[in-house]
């Protein structure tokens, strides 16, 4: 709830320019004026006053006096004329009223100054449009647009329900009359306009009695009121809204009285602080503020009341004394559309004052807020629930209390009442106590409030204020703008803001560093209720929100409560951090999150915290291997860690979350596992599986504590189906504790207790087998199948390939078991399938199976392994070498040319064989070795030295293709970047995406419009076309793009990118081509040295100029690719953004020399 504290106040004497008669108009910088001792105040106070005397034609009889902004004059209202004064030409203009047969007695100005409201003493209502004299032909100020009258009758509203009128719904509250008739002087009406200028109500005697009538811009009657017998004429139409507040009177009290724009009584509320007679009341432009002033004998108040939660408050009474110099002329608001401040000016006849308020809440250090209520101030402890307009305490005063100050250092607060005196409490022990201010005179005392602050960091003092342009000022400097409201706790500052269009809290830790590199986008912050401010922030951090309509809402920053967390832990305050998680509904994973070796180190603290805080149930179903840091707080951990007092936990070893749930499972166990039973099957639950879970809920039912069991297995019940529990339990092998389970499953007991019994039958092989089999553990089920002697080799082997269970079954059996060749052959075959034939034959060989063995080995390739095998087995030698022949052949069709042809030189003793299989794989070298080996002279010369020939002709060929190409594409290359370039600055320019194009251009050429085939199409086709060939369409358009990306043909959409794609290629060619002429340089026979030599020369000048020409291609504007408007970029990085990575980057070729050539 705000209160109104005094921003600025200012005040002017006007006693030197007291009117000595009726006849002159004192303009103070021509924003006040009055005659004599009428007056009209206006917005703000000026440094000159001038004196100007009016025409004596204008008479003494003046109605009203005001000065009008929108044409910078003063109106004069008498009872028949109608003049203006203009500042700045110093002119008068009067016009007659033209209803001379009544005078005029009240005037109103709509809010933009654009229509005058005239009514006369016959209850006439005028409406004059007015207009500078030279905006109209015929020399008139003020033309008369319609005419009314307070007598016109108003339609019959139309209320809801259809009994008779008089019993209809009429408004929320009743008009009350009252028993007897109080008089009441009449008066001239009093008109007031809503502030959208639609609207104005009068109020007006008639019968002797007042009544409201709402009329429109056009001076027809809407709604009308009832006679209400003690209703003053003091009358406001709130700004914004619908609600009309008039003074009133019970015969002892004042009171206001609200209506609603249809005349009918919205609410009333008593101001006994307003005694005497109330002159005026006035609504605040933008705010719910309203304003009484009253005269009482020699004492003129004015009472500002705030409404909220449905009640009047009153914030502030402004006493005046009447003395016989001066006299009390007018009060009136000045409406500036500030959202946290407003102006409020008074006159009297020698003094213009003018206060500067701010709607603040007094944000006290102990969570005690004060909300100042005329002579009571009600007190409110946000660190407990208190619902408003409930308080905590209450204290009250002879008097309406103004302001209150406190001081920290006694918790002593000072309430400063209208009349001047102080009055000092103390509170202590949740209640307040009377002190002697005397004994402050060295305290120093704060107001505390939202928009002021002094904060010392660093042994730097720093002044933070809010000043009433909503600017935050932290030392003079603009932190932000658009503030709504502004809070200082602890080290953290936190403010308010509209900003992006919501309303955000932020909150910054208050340091040095973060001040002077301020930036919002920067600044931790989430969004609140539109007009929403900040209270205070309590003990346990909770952030307090008053909303708009007066209610509270606390909310929390994820920045102070990890911070709070952070540091309470590293104090090894467990207790105090759970509470405040506990409290604030943080996830409990910050608990290890934050220092997982320092909770690894202080599991036991951390039990013994939740255990008492009786949350440890609820912390361990909440624990997960995620890092909340990273997923829920990651903008915690954006701005930065904070500087503790913790360990340093740097030299130690990894440590993972499993590990610390585990130790928290061991802790537990190590405790009391039957006391905390719950939450180890909570935590292997989540972190384990639910056989872990069962397999320790069976311990305890072992012990027979059924109620602990049967409690362990309802909670885990409502975490898992039930068809999962009973699976688990299957595999835990005990038929008791299965028949449990059962029992608390839906499942019929005719239908599992036979079941049971049928297992109690098996012997313990078989049952672990069927009950393996019950729980889907597949691979337990294979291990007791092969050991079963009830099973055949048949139901073994269809068993274990319908489960896939080869490697189980193969790992579990010893060897000498009678079923081990059976289980070798079936994993064997697995591997098989697997391609893992080499694995395959080695298990077979160890089980002593060496022909299977020999198979896989020579289906694996493993021709070291066949030989070594033909030898074992003894194998004929026709055999033997038809097998190493097709082994070489094996070998030779998947270009193992070096095995081949060792086998069939070494172990098939056909060297011919192998030097035609070296020939035809381009190994001359080892070819010649092997022809020269055997005095093969005719091989090398009919079979070695043509084929070299050729293969080198063939090489020198390749060489120069490669050349050619590579020249070729890129002068295109060049060529076409060049053209793009000149088609770009010769165009006419439009600009598109950042760059500029030539309109026609862009429509024809396929080189600049990439996609115009493409849009102009698809655009002609309708809606639903579309969505039926979407599919088909995509696909077969993704398809073609990609054709077109390596489509080389000139003049193609996208040549360019075509062309570095093939360029690419073909600098990458160069290495396997060095190795080949590498190679061939080994094979010199005859004439093959000057060739050889001409071949690496001719690729060490191709080599080079490749090197060299890969910096144009891929220049630096092409690998940056930066947003630019420069032709001569834009042809560069032409299509770039549709290439595949790859191509994106130059490619790299080693140095000549790194290549051994």
């Amino acid at each position: 709830m705000d209160n109104l504290q005094v921003h600025t106040y200012e005040k002017l004497n006007l006693r030197n320019f007291e009117a000595k008669n009726n006849n002159s108009i004192f303009i103070h910088g021509v924003l006040y004026c009055f005659v004599a001792s009428e007056n009209e105040i206006n917005p703000d106070v000026c440094d000159e006053v001038v004196q100007v005397v009016m025409p004596p034609e204008i008479g003494n009889q003046i109605v009203k006096i005001s000065y009008i902004p929108s044409w910078n004059c003063i109106f004069i209202a008498t009872i028949a004329h109608l003049t203006t004064y203009t500042i700045a030409g110093g002119q008068f203009t009067t016009t007659p009223y033209q209803e001379s047969n009544s005078s005029i007695v009240q005037t109103a100005w709509n809010p933009n100054q654009s229509i005058l409201i005239v009514i006369n003493a016959a209850g006439i209502i005028s409406g004059y449009n007015y207009k500078p004299l030279l905006e109209f032909a015929d020399d008139q100020q003020f033309r008369n647009f319609t005419t009314g009258s307070l007598h016109d009758v108003a339609p019959n509203s139309i209320y809801l329900g259809w009994g008779a009128r008089n019993t209809q719904f009429k408004g929320s509250m009743r008009q009350e009359e009252s028993k007897r008739a109080i008089p009441l002087p009449p008066s001239a009406p009093i008109v007031s306009w809503r502030g959208n200028g639609e609207l104005f109500v009068v109020n007006y005697w008639k019968d002797s009695r007042r009544f409201l009538k709402v009329f429109d811009c056009n001076i027809v009657p809407l709604f009308e009121s009832e006679p209400f017998n003690t209703l003053f004429a003091a009358t406001t139409f709130k700004a914004q809204g619908n609600f009309i507040a008039c003074a009133a009177t019970d015969g002892t009290h004042n009171k206001i009285v609200v209506f609603e724009k249809n005349c009918q009584v919205k609410s009333s509320f008593f101001v006994v602080e307003s005694r005497g007679l109330i002159i005026d009341v006035q609504y605040h432009g933008t705010q719910h503020v309203l304003a009484v002033h009253s005269q009482h004998f020699m004492n003129n108040f004015v009472n500002i009341y705030l409404y909220s939660n449905d009640v009047w408050y009153l914030k502030q009474q402004l006493l005046f004394p009447l003395r016989d110099e001066e006299d009390f002329l007018r009060f009136q608001w000045i409406n500036e559309m500030h959202s946290t401040s407003f102006k409020f000016s008074i006159l009297t006849s020698q003094t213009v004052y003018v206060y500067e308020y701010i709607l603040d809440t007094f944000g006290l250090h102990n969570d005690l807020i004060g909300v100042i209520n005329g002579p009571t101030v009600l007190f409110t402890d946000f660190s407990k629930i208190m619902p408003p307009p409930m308080s905590s305490h209450s204290i009250t005063f002879e008097r309406p209390v103004n302001t209150l100050v406190f001081y920290p250092a006694v918790n002593v607060y000072g309430f400063f009442l209208c009349d001047g005196r102080v009055i000092y409490y103390q509170y202590h022990g949740e209640k307040f106590h009377s002190y002697d201010g005397a004994l402050l005179a060295n305290e120093k005392s704060t107001l505390n409030t939202m928009s002021s602050y002094e904060k010392v960091c660093n042994g730097t003092l720093y002044k933070i204020y809010l000043n009433t342009h909503q600017e935050l000022i932290v030392c003079g400097r603009k932190l932000a703008s658009h503030i709504l409201s502004v809070h200082m706790h602890d080290n953290y500052l936190l403010f308010i803001s509209i900003y992006a269009e919501s309303s955000k809290l932020f909150c910054m830790r208050f340091t040095p560093e973060n001040i002077s590199n301020f930036q919002m986008e920067n600044t931790f912050s989430r969004n609140v209720e539109q007009g929403a401010k900040i209270i205070c922030v309590t003990k346990q951090d909770d952030i307090i929100l008053v909303m708009p309509r007066g209610n509270f809402e606390t909310i929390t920053s994820r920045l102070i409560s990890i911070d709070t967390i952070e540091h309470l832990l590293s104090r090894d305050e467990w207790d105090a951090a759970v509470t405040q998680i506990k409290h604030q509904k943080l996830n409990w994973n910050l608990l290890i999150d934050l220092n997982m070796h320092r909770f690894n180190d202080h599991v036991s603290d951390f039990i013994a915290a939740a255990i008492r805080a009786k949350v440890l149930s609820i912390v361990v179903s909440e624990m997960s291997t995620e890092n909340c840091l990273i997923t829920l707080y990651e903008e915690w951990t954006k701005h930065g860690t904070i500087l503790t007092t913790s360990v340093l936990y740097d030299d130690v070893k990894e440590l993972t979350k499993a590990d610390v749930f585990r130790s928290i499972l061991n802790k537990l166990v190590q405790l009391n596992p039957v006391q905390h039973l719950i939450s180890i099957v909570i935590l292997q639950l989540k972190h384990y599986s639910v056989k872990a879970t069962l397999k320790t809920i069976l311990q305890v039912f072992a012990s027979n504590d059924m109620v602990s069991t049967k409690a362990a297995l309802a909670e885990v019940r409502r975490h898992r189906e039930m068809a999962v529990i009973i699976k688990a339990a299957y595999t835990l092998y005990d038929l008791d504790f299965l028949k449990l389970v059962y029992s608390i499953s839906p499942k019929d007991p005719k239908i599992y207790l036979p079941e049971i019994e049928k297992l109690r039958a098996m012997d313990e092989i078989d049952l672990r087998f069927t009950m393996s089999l019950q729980g889907r553990e597949f691979k337990n089920a294979t291990r007791y199948l092969i050991r079963s002697s009830t099973k055949s080799d048949s139901f073994v082997i269809d068993f274990i390939r319908k489960y896939g269970t080869q490697y189980a079954a193969y790992h579990d059996v010893v060897p000498n078991h009678e079923r081990f060749e059976l289980v070798t052959l079936l994993y064997a075959d697995y591997l098989g399938m697997k391609a893992q034939h080499n694995e395959a034959g080695l298990i077979l060989e160890r089980a002593g199976l060496k022909a299977a063995a020999l198979v896989r080995y020579k289906i694996g390739r493993n021709w070291r392994k066949v030989v070594s095998l033909l030898n074992a087995l003894e194998m004929q030698a026709v055999k033997k070498k038809e097998t190493l022949t097709s082994l070489a052949q094996d070998l030779a069709n998947h270009k193992q040319f070096d095995d081949a042809a060792l086998v069939y030189e070494h172990y098939c003793s056909d060297h011919k064989a192998a030097i035609q299989l070296l020939i035809e794989a381009n190994m001359f070298e080892r070819a010649l070795c092997v022809a020269q080996k055997y005095n093969s002279n005719y091989l090398i010369e009919t079979a070695i030295q043509p084929r070299l020939k050729k293969y080198r002709e063939e090489l020198y060929d390749r060489m120069m293709e490669l050349d050619k190409n590579f020249k070729e594409y890129t002068a295109r290359l060049l060529t076409l970047r060049k053209q793009k370039y000149e088609k770009l600055i010769s165009s006419t320019s439009v600009n598109v995406f950042g760059f500029e194009f030539d309109d026609t251009d862009l429509q024809s050429d396929d080189n600049i419009s990439e996609y115009a085939s493409i849009v102009s199409a698809s655009s002609m086709a309708t809606s639903s076309s579309r969505n039926s060939r979407s599919s088909t369409i995509s696909s077969r358009n993704r398809r073609k793009l990609e054709r077109k990306k390596i489509n080389l043909r000139p003049g193609s959409v996208y040549e360019d990118i075509a062309l570095i794609r093939q360029l690419y290629l073909l600098a990458m060619d160069l290495p396997s081509l060095c190795q080949e002429i590498r190679a061939f340089s080994f094979s010199l026979v005859d004439d093959n040295y000057e060739f050889t030599k001409k071949l690496r020369d001719d690729f060490a000048t191709i080599y080079f100029a490749v090197r060299d020409a890969i910096p144009r291609i891929w220049s630096n504007i092409f690998l940056h690719a930066e947003p630019s408007g420069d032709p001569a970029d834009i042809a560069v990085i032409g299509n770039r953004d549709e290439m595949d990575k790859q191509f994106l980057t130059p490619p790299q070729l080693e140095k000549l020399s790194n290549w051994h050539w």
